[in-house]
């Protein structure tokens, strides 16, 4: 789903909705989509890269819970925790810590 709008908004969706694949159900394809998507995606700076993340976050937190049938309550309240992180290091601006995460891809060019 995407949609006219802010551009770390509609990609911070896209890349959470394949998250959630690996996430609930550790399908690794999600992230190799999510890898593949922004290195063809153009040059991505840090701040756009931030946003992205804290989208990927909120996403996570709102959308994480609410998946009928996709995990166990421990893996929901996983998703959520990892949702959490995304908002505050995005939030912080921690460079460091993304690059040690799933979401490095997004970080590699700036």
């Amino acid at each position: 789903m995407s949609q006219f709008g802010p551009r770390p908004l509609d990609l911070g969706h896209m890349i959470a909705e394949l998250y959630m694949l690996k996430l609930f159900k550790n399908k690794d394809e999600g992230l190799w989509l999510i890898q593949g998507f922004a290195a063809g995606y153009g040059y991505i700076d840090d701040e756009f890269a931030y946003r992205v993340a804290i989208h990927v976050g909120v996403h996570l937190v709102c959308y994480g819970c609410r998946v009928p049938g996709w995990g166990t309550d421990e893996q929901i309240k996983e998703v959520v925790m990892t949702g959490r992180d995304l908002v505050v290091m995005g939030w912080q601006k921690n460079r460091a810590w993304f690059e040690h995460s799933d979401l490095a891809c997004l970080f590699l060019q700036a």
